[in-house]
Parts: C-alpha cells; structure tokens; sequence
C-alpha cells in the first residue's frame, strides 16, 4: 500500500508539473489564467522522464489519425464548440 501510494504522488507530481508548463487550456486543462487554446505553439505532447528528484522535460508533435485541430490561438470555450461541431451528426447542435 505505501509503495502505491508512493507512486501514486509521483505520477500526480508529474502530471502537475507537465500542466504547469502547457501555457494555455486544452481538453480538462483549464488555467483560469490562460483561458484560450492556442494550436500554433502548444499541438504538441510533453514528455517527463525522472531524473534524480527532477525531470527532463521534452516536447513531441503530437500525431493525429483523424482531425488535426484547427492551427489559431481561440478562446477555450469557441475551441471547444469548433470540435462539437466537427464530432456531431446533428450539425453542432448540443
């Protein structure tokens, strides 16, 4: 249980550390201080490797089998009615 727990904080260490670094909103990541999404400088994934009791951080382009987002910098909430739009069969109407 305690080795659990244990890896449990580290993985929620590390996701708190990859959110702070995203400098913007995107899906469940919503920093109330960067409230729009911003496609031209953060389509892409950070990687986190532990390295002692810091990580080595590295940045991925992310690869999108479907859609690939819109390129822009939008507000959160007119990204996520664009993607609702290209997801539903009722023409966007949630």
């Amino acid at each position: 249980m305690v080795l659990e727990i244990e890896n449990m904080l580290e993985a929620l260490k590390a996701s708190a550390t990859a959110a702070l670094l995203r400098e913007e909103s995107r899906g469940v990541h919503i920093r109330s201080d960067m409230f729009f999404t911003d496609n031209d400088a953060w389509l892409k994934e950070i990687v986190l490797k532990k390295d002692g009791e810091s990580y080595k951080i590295k940045y991925r382009p992310v690869r999108t089998l479907k859609e690939t987002p819109v390129p822009g910098k939008y507000g959160y909430m007119e990204m996520v009615k664009m993607l609702m739009s290209l997801r539903s069969d009722i023409t966007g109407g949630h």
